[in-house]
């Protein structure tokens, strides 16, 4: 149905393997691409953004896929990116 763009901190990355909010949600919806050009992240800690795209529909949200090993990761959003 969708996909979901989450962009985090660098300075979160630890939190992908906890319930700690560790993202925001940068794009939800139908379209394949989203136009991040305006995320400048020079003002943040770190330096850094990362994003992780998920899919859903409405049987649910997919994976983010696996941390480093076998864990999953966790995506804990804090609401929308500003």
């Amino acid at each position: 149905t969708g996909y979901r763009l989450y962009r985090g901190l660098q300075s979160n990355l630890a939190d992908l393997l906890s319930g700690n909010a560790d993202f925001c949600t940068k794009y939800q919806g139908a379209n394949t691409n989203a136009n991040i050009s305006a995320d400048d992240p020079s003002l943040v800690t770190g330096r850094c953004y990362y994003y992780l795209v998920t899919a859903y529909n409405g049987a649910g949200e997919g994976s983010a896929g696996n941390a480093s090993g076998p864990t999953p990761r966790q995506v804990n959003t804090a609401g929308n990116c500003p």
